[in-house]
């Protein structure tokens, strides 16, 4: 009861566990879609909006060139009318003989047409060459006078004697004035100048765009008892334009630079700015011109809204969605996570009934091993307390020629085991109790868990390996008294041959001995005889002597040497020529060479 208890306990927290997983995932997942989609709205909004810059930049770029190519008509249409008024019959005449009356009534008539074809040209005035005024067609009653002194455009003119464009400050006030150079066959003589209101560039923009703007002149350049009548808008003026003073008003707020955004009754404008430059470089005046774009940006803000809602909506259902899918596959994962720990529990009881050792490696750390490790190595009780102190079974091999090692001329020993797996390997190793045992050690590549591992087999054969060494010792022993055996039948037969062989040497002696009475009693005893008599005794005790020398020295054994092959089989002859004179065997020997070979010669024999 009490297990039964306990079992529904483990699986409650399992559940409980399970659903807050799911929780969380649901809230990870529900989190990361709002994210995704707030990233998306926020990209989109965010390229509407580049798209607005970008539209704004190009309308500016836009302007700005149409403003370059309205000064570059303006200079190329007064360049044409200066030279057609200069050459006209007697132009050039008058003003070499400086000759005002004149000048004034060939030009007036062609005065009224240039102001009739530019509305805004203010001025138009003719100049010596020493700086004087020779006629100012719109005020032809004031002329004489020393204009250049006061005017440094006219200055540079007179001294390069090149066509000039600039705004500048005169007695009729500010205005955009175009020169150019006269000469009277390749003498400069003079020059004529038009001078155009400023408001002719927001005209001509306002007739090629249709949109409000206004042109600001610096205040150093308004006479002061004039700045009174214009709308002032910070160190500038209004001189004219289509721009409503509310307009005017949002711009005092700006730093009047290249491109602004201002808001005006609920309406949102991009205010393109482009600075006119006085002929000294200051800042004389700016044409402001206000786009409106309400639409875009209302559109940009319409946008995000929808996109908001669009956003909630997606989360609402992909998090609802989600979670009914998350639901499903927490269930198949922890039915595959119960199905896997069941086949891991039973993996394991395969590999812990084992009484072989099995180890799991990567080919150089240790990953798992079974209960037999545990058994033999007792001191330590799990994987992590062997890899605290060591990384590899093979720490504990004991070295000793035949068995693995570690490493072998730099490959690992399990490396080997796999590539050599007809090759009986063999490890020694020490158990905690001290004792070594030897192993048979068999290893395979194997799949396990998604990667590749290494298994290696330990299968203890001391028992059968000291079986075998007590069997070789025994088979040593047995061979040992075989030989000698062998030794002592050859003794006797020894024995046998060495009577046979003193025999006829004692014969001999007998016979010579005997022979020393006879040789006194005929008178024969003498020196000659008595050195014959010692030489035929020695001779026949040294054979006696070589016999037992050969035979001691058969019989003794030895050590190991080079000898030659040839002397040893004739000496083996010459012992048991003996017995084969007793059964009438010849012995021929047939050698084709005299070869040498390292051993025990007396072995051999």
């Amino acid at each position: 009861m009490y297990n039964i208890s306990l079992s529904l306990y483990a699986k409650q927290r399992a559940k409980q566990g399970m659903e807050k997983i799911y929780r969380k995932v649901t809230f990870v997942l529900a989190g990361s879609i709002a994210l995704v989609a707030i990233l998306l709205t926020a990209w989109h909004a965010w390229s509407v909006y580049r798209e607005i810059i970008h539209q704004e930049e190009h309308e500016a770029k836009k302007l700005e060139e149409s403003f370059d190519r309205i000064v570059e008509h303006l200079i190329e249409f007064y360049r044409f009318r200066a030279k057609a008024n200069v050459n006209s019959p007697g132009v050039i005449e008058a003003i070499r003989t400086k000759d005002h009356d004149k000048l004034f009534s060939l030009i007036n008539a062609r005065w009224q047409v240039l102001r009739n074809e530019n509305p805004d040209l203010a001025f138009m005035q003719f100049h010596l060459a020493d700086g004087r005024s020779l006629l100012r067609v719109h005020d032809p009653m004031r002329y004489g006078d020393n204009i250049a002194a006061k005017r440094p455009m006219l200055q540079k003119l007179h001294r390069t004697k090149q066509e000039l464009h600039h705004i500048e400050v005169g007695v009729h006030g500010v205005a955009y004035r175009v020169a150019y150079p006269i000469f009277d066959g390749g003498k400069y003589i003079g020059a004529v100048e038009f001078g155009i209101d400023p408001r002719y560039f927001i005209h001509q923009l306002s007739h090629f765009y249709g949109l409000a703007s206004t042109i600001l002149i610096n205040k150093k350049f308004i006479f002061p008892d004039k700045i009174g009548r214009y709308y002032s808008v910070n160190n500038f003026v209004a001189v004219g334009g289509s721009a409503p003073s509310d307009h005017l008003d949002a711009l005092k707020k700006t730093k009047l630079e290249k491109l602004q955004r201002i808001s005006v009754k609920e309406k949102n404008y991009s205010v393109h700015i482009f600075n006119i430059p006085s002929f000294q470089g200051e800042e004389a005046a700016k044409i402001v011109i206000f786009q409106d774009m309400t639409e875009e940006l209302t559109y940009l803000q319409s946008l995000i809204i929808i996109s908001i809602l669009l956003m909630l909506l997606i989360v609402g259902g992909a998090t609802f969605l989600t979670s009914r899918y998350l639901h499903s596959m927490i269930r198949i994962i922890e039915m595959a996570r119960q199905r896997e720990e069941r086949d891991r529990l039973y993996l394991r009881t395969i590999l812990d009934v084992q009484p072989s050792i099995i180890v799991v490696t990567d080919g150089y750390q240790i990953i798992d091993m079974n209960s037999a490790f545990f058994n033999f190595f007792c001191i330590y009780k799990t994987v992590d307390e062997f890899k605290r102190d060591h990384g590899c079974i093979c720490d504990f091999f004991i070295p000793d020629p035949g068995y693995l090692t570690p490493v072998d001329n730099g490959v690992r020993w399990i490396d080997r085991v796999i590539k050599e797996p007809t090759q009986h390997h063999k490890a020694k190793i020490q158990d905690c109790q001290g004792k070594i045992h030897i192993f048979e050690v068999k290893a395979k590549e194997a799949i396990l868990d998604g990667l590749t591992r290494k298994v290696a087999t330990f299968n203890d054969i001391t028992a059968s390996e000291e079986a075998k060494e007590i069997l070789k010792i025994k088979a040593t022993q047995e061979e040992e008294l075989a030989i000698q055996n062998s030794k002592l039948a050859a003794i006797g037969e020894m024995v046998g041959l060495i009577a046979h062989q003193w025999r006829q040497p004692l014969n001999s002696l007998g016979l010579i001995i005997q022979d020393i009475p006879e040789a006194y009693r005929y008178g024969e005893l003498d020196e000659a005889y008595l050195e014959e008599f010692v030489n035929k005794s020695l001779e026949q005790i040294n054979y006696m002597n070589q016999t037992i020398e050969d035979f001691r020295s058969f019989l003794k054994g030895g050590q190991e040497e080079l000898f030659s092959i040839e002397t040893v089989i004739n000496k083996t002859i010459a012992l048991l020529s003996p017995l084969f004179k007793q059964g009438n065997i010849s012995v021929k020997l047939n050698l084709n060479t005299n070869s040498h070979v390292r051993g025990n010669p007396n072995e051999f024999q």
